[in-house]
């Protein structure tokens, strides 16, 4: 192709520009739903919105509410007897009134979750028995229900069922106007008049809130009359008055429209009928009109006069428009469902015939004149400030790269005939395919990089040509070898002085000297194919395919960002960086990704065709002023940076917390539960309708370490007894958390746990130790006194065995002897009889004594009686030979009695040959000792008597076995030839005296 060609057929495609058609609505994003998305019918007549965020749709198929998630629909069985639904009102307590074709009002109650039948159907069937159709229903702040039918008449109903008819009128029309301010307009006549502006008419009366109350007509006494109402009051069907601003209110009836404003009215060239209008914070409108004609957009007062608009929805019958808390517009339909109309932050530019084509690359000039490569042929340009497009240039092969040269404010195009372009001048050739010319590079794709003021990149395939600016001037020019041709040299730029980092379909590479080198060695990922290579300030951004972004300080630090970090993909096409803020912004065919730099790194937000994108095949980005344009491949976009970076943050919802035994609606404080009620089922929601559903949460229970899952409700399984707190979030489209929802509850303790059980336990074992201390202590003076006792019973015992006759015969004894004059029988006898006496006293303060003493006391008893009783009877005291008389001890005094009995009544009639025989043996720890006379059979012949003696050693020996651990047993026998008495006794261990510390 010779040069002169080329020319001629490149000036032939400069073409004029053209301008564009009327400013679009900014509301241009569509989603629509129908009986395939879940809604009961396609036949919709009114939409509102609770304070909650939850859209209801009135259907002919019953109400309906959508939560962006999913269509909950209400029929018969949730107590919607009538399921043809027209109209929907909120009242102050957030209660969906609902009108149905059968003139019977429901209400559904939002805090029980049930739809109930109005109180007053009776009354309302009464007063409409004339009309076939209620047109509005009004609950003001009193919940007085005014109820307008159309045809002839209102009435308003108290809450204790008191009616009052507020306006009757003849056979024309009547109805409720849409509210201005405060009231509402009710009507029954049409406003004629020129389509010029005139003075209202006399018949007109102004308050100075600037509310029209009344008119007079001399054909009909019409009037308009106001009425106090909700605040939420949306519309009011065919018949309607709408504020459009602080001077405009537009009066509609059936195709005949007029705009009061200020004190003028005049008519408008529209004929259609009106169901609803929006007013938008642009200044514009969006109608919504029947008979298939859909929904208008009007950009001004002024347009809407004129009748100059846009047509956003085509061949539909509008039922109602209704814009939400959030900005989007809902729109009901009558045979197509429902649409949403998104006041998208991400705006498409509209481009007239170019508006849906592949845009593959953007540049913005210095004076705002923004150029574009389309269909990868055409270069065109689009002022940002007039909206006016023109077409700069064509080629017959693909255009590849286009480059703004800053400091020319020219711009270089890739391709097979690299050029400069600078408008009014002639293309400057950077390389041709001219085969006539010795070139070093030949290729089909060429492109170009600047990042530099004085030079300019151009690389293929093949090798990398750098130009100096401004003449382009060739001062590098290299060629692969044949061998290092696989290397495919995707992108370039400058590393040092002479020095390029190449991105390849193998990788990373640096050129220097004209020798290749492969950057792997310093990280494995720079093996991964680089799509696209930016300078960022001393750092590079490389853009990998498979592998993310790079970002890389030129020397031995990487980071590396990919789709786990929040990218929309990991195969990166291309990359821009806005120098002011640090920002980069990454081209995907997924989407586009946004990196802000903070403290730590870089967060990451992503975009797709969800957030306004035309397409997610994204190719190029370019940032200007406060905007950024992107190149998609069905048009242009542009989004507003702040706006960008507003998004609500809504907290959830919770909408019913299930239990074992209970379950509440829309609470999240439900009090303490029963200790077996313990399962529980939390259901959320957060309403974001630009998510659609698709929407992160995360929670955590009494602050621990927060959970994140997609999921709308929490199963929380056999919690135990204490307090909870669930904190609840979700995020944004921004990817920002929202404040907490709280979930507060406890679980109650069972029985056993309860304080009160623990305290009354703590009670009765405290009363318990306190009964057995004082059992204890009653023991311990029982033991005592009965010890006391024991002690007064030896006494006794003693003063029984030393009874004063035995004393007194021991005493005439003596005395006997003296007065015979047998000194030393009497001397003797004192003697025994005091050894006796000192015996039985000390023996008396000790609890145990030893045989070998108790043996010695009954040697001088029986000693004593033998004298007495002039020596009748003999005695004698055995020990076996094993027994160790004086390291066994007995309980004082314990054989004597017996002795004593064996002398009284067994020697009792004995003149001589008596004898008394005791006997002392040891078996194991148990002493055997025997008492044996041959006297007489003891037994007293008067049956009253008993030995006083007897009785007391009795009683001792019960009582040492209940205080110690002894077990001593008497076992009398009596035979003809005397009496023995057998006693077992347990030997007691000798009481040691205390130690005593040795001296020094």
């Amino acid at each position: 192709m010779s040069r002169l060609f080329i020319i001629i057929v490149i000036a032939l495609f400069f073409i004029t520009g053209y301008d564009l058609q009327a400013q679009e609505a900014e509301y241009n994003y569509k989603q629509q739903f129908t009986i395939d998305d879940g809604l009961p019918s396609n036949e919709c007549h009114d939409i509102v919105q609770d304070s909650k965020g939850y859209i209801w749709i009135a259907t002919d198929r019953g109400l309906v509410r959508y939560d962006g998630y999913s269509f909950r629909n209400y029929g018969v069985v949730d107590g919607l007897a009538d399921i043809s639904c027209l109209n929907l009102f909120l009242d102050n307590n957030d209660n969906i009134w609902i009108n149905t074709i059968s003139k019977n009002i429901y209400r559904y109650e939002q805090s029980k979750d049930k739809i109930i039948p109005y109180e007053y159907n009776d009354v309302v069937q009464a007063h409409g028995k004339q009309s076939s159709i209620i047109q509005n229903i009004i609950i003001d702040k009193d919940f007085n229900t005014y109820i307008n039918f159309i045809g002839n008449n209102a009435v308003k109903i108290a809450p204790n069922g008191d009616t009052e008819l507020i306006y009757s009128d003849n056979p024309y029309q009547g109805y409720i106007l849409q509210h201005i301010d405060n009231y509402l307009l009710r009507s029954s006549d049409n406003f004629n008049s020129d389509n010029n502006l005139k003075p209202l008419s006399d018949s007109y009366v102004r308050l100075n809130k600037g509310d029209l109350i009344e008119r007079q007509n001399i054909s009909y006494q019409r009037r308009l009359i106001p009425i106090p109402i909700n605040k939420n009051w949306t519309r009011a069907g065919r018949s309607c008055a709408f504020k459009l601003n602080t001077e405009t209110v537009l009066l509609s009836s059936h195709g005949y429209n007029s705009l009061i404003i200020g004190d003028s009215i005049c008519d408008v060239k529209s004929g259609q009928i009106i169901n609803d209008i929006t007013a938008l914070p642009n200044g514009g409108f969006y109608t919504a009109q029947m008979n298939k004609i859909g929904v208008k957009y009007f950009d001004s007062i002024e347009g809407f006069k004129n009748d100059e608009y846009q047509n956003i929805h085509k061949d539909f019958s509008v039922s109602s428009i209704y814009i939400s808390d959030d900005g989007t517009i809902w729109v009901s339909t009558l045979e197509d469902g429902m649409f949403i109309l998104r006041n998208q932050f991400i705006k498409t530019i509209p481009l007239g015939q170019k508006k849906l084509q592949k845009i593959s690359d953007v540049e913005i000039s210095a004076d705002g004149e923004l150029y574009f490569i389309s269909n990868d042929r055409t270069l065109s340009s689009y002022n940002l400030a007039s909206g006016k497009i023109n077409t700069r240039m064509s080629s017959e092969s693909e255009i590849t790269d286009l480059v703004h040269i800053g400091n020319q404010d020219a711009f270089a195009l890739g391709g097979i005939n690299s050029s400069i372009y600078k408008e009014n001048e002639e293309l400057k050739w950077l390389y041709r395919t001219d085969r006539n010319k010795h070139i070093n590079i030949s290729s089909n794709s060429n492109r170009i990089t600047y990042e530099f003021h004085d030079e300019l990149l151009l690389f293929s395939p093949n090798g990398l040509v750098s130009y100096f600016l401004p003449s382009a001037k060739e001062q590098y020019n290299t060629e692969l070898s044949a061998f290092n041709r696989s290397i495919r040299i995707i992108t370039a730029c400058k590393y040092q002085q002479d020095h390029y980092l190449l991105g390849s379909a193998k990788g990373l590479y640096l050129l220097k000297d004209n020798q290749y080198y492969q950057l792997d060695t310093l990280f494995p990922v720079f093996s991964q194919r680089v799509n696209t290579i930016r300078k960022k300030n001393d750092s590079y951004v490389i853009g990998t395919q498979g592998a993310g972004v790079l970002i890389w300080d030129g020397q031995d630090q990487l980071q590396q960002y990919t789709s786990g970090n929040g990218l929309i993909s990991d195969n990166i096409e291309e990359i821009s960086i806005n120098n002011d803020n640090g920002q980069i912004y990454v081209s995907t065919y997924s989407g586009l990704s946004m990196m802000t730099p903070t403290d730590t790194g870089y967060k990451i937000r992503s975009y797709t065709t969800a957030h306004g994108l035309p397409s997610n095949e994204v190719f190029d980005t370019e940032y200007y002023g406060d905007t950024l344009y992107i190149a998609t491949g069905k048009g242009l976009a542009s989004v507003n940076m702040y706006e960008l970076s507003q998004a609500p943050r809504t907290l959830p919802l919770i909408e019913k917390i299930i239990t074992r035994d209970s379950s509440y609606v829309n609470i999240t404080n439900i009090g303490q539960l029963d200790y077996s009620d313990n399962t529980l089922d939390i259901q959320y929601k957060t309403i974001d309708f630009d998510l659609s559903g698709d929407i992160n949460y995360r929670y955590n229970i009494n602050d621990s370490k927060w959970t994140e899952t997609q999921k709308t409700s929490l199963q929380l399984v056999e919690l135990s007894p204490r307090a909870y707190q669930i904190e609840l979030q979700s995020q944004n489209k921004n990817d920002e958390w929202s404040d907490s929802t709280l979930v507060q509850f406890s679980i109650s303790p069972p029985w056993y746990q309860w304080w009160s059980t623990r305290a009354m336990v703590l009670l009765i074992l405290f009363a318990l130790a306190y009964f057995i201390y004082r059992n204890r202590i009653k023991r311990i003076e029982s033991k005592a006194s009965i010890e006391k006792e024991m002690r007064d019973l030896e006494k006794s015992a003693l003063a029984a065995q030393m009874n004063p006759h035995f004393i007194f015969n021991c005493l005439n004894s003596i005395q006997h002897y003296i007065m015979k004059n047998d000194k030393e029988s009497a001397m003797d006898y004192l003697g025994t009889f005091a050894s006796l006496i000192r015996g039985s006293l000390r023996s008396s303060a000790e609890s145990s004594i030893s045989i070998a003493a108790e043996i010695k006391m009954l040697d001088n008893y029986l000693a004593l009686e033998q004298l007495r009783l002039d020596h009748s009877f003999e005695y004698a005291i055995k020990t076996d030979k094993t027994l160790d008389t004086f390291q066994t001890f007995i309980p004082p005094m314990l054989i004597q009695p017996f002795v004593e009995n064996a002398v009284i009544h067994g020697m009792k009639d004995k003149k001589d040959g008596g004898k008394i025989t005791i006997a002392f043996s040891k078996n194991s720890d148990h002493l055997h000792v025997s008492v044996q006379d041959n006297g007489s059979r003891q037994v007293s012949k008067n049956p009253e008597h008993k030995s006083y003696g007897t009785s007391i050693t009795q009683k001792r020996l019960a009582i040492i076995n209940d205080l110690s651990e002894s077990d001593i047993k008497v076992a009398p026998e009596y035979t003809e030839v005397g009496t023995a008495i057998r006693l077992k006794i347990k030997i007691q261990e000798p009481e040691l005296p205390p130690k005593r510390p040795l001296r020094n």
